[in-house]
């Protein structure tokens, strides 16, 4: 009976170390997960302001051009911003 209770007692411990080293992995894993998404979110941002940095120069080139074109003042207001 000792020797049975024994075993149990081994395999309960087994297992405990088991749980808590799976738990442990996970833990890790997930910490790792939140630190890529959170420098995904700020890869996006950078990339949307570059994105609106370009189509804003876009847009002030294409109005230099409109105003050399036609000699139209209202083409410089967004150059003046």
């Amino acid at each position: 009976m000792k020797s049975y209770k024994k075993q149990i007692n081994i395999f309960l411990y087994i297992s405990l170390v088991i749980v808590i080293s799976s738990f442990t992995v996970l833990f890790i894993d997930f910490r790792k997960q939140v630190k890529w998404q959170s420098e995904i979110l700020k890869i996006n941002t950078d990339l949307i302001q570059a994105d609106s940095l370009s189509n804003n120069l876009l847009q002030i080139e294409s109005d230099k051009r409109g105003f050399q074109l036609t000699s139209d003042v209202n083409y410089l207001k967004n150059f003046l911003k």
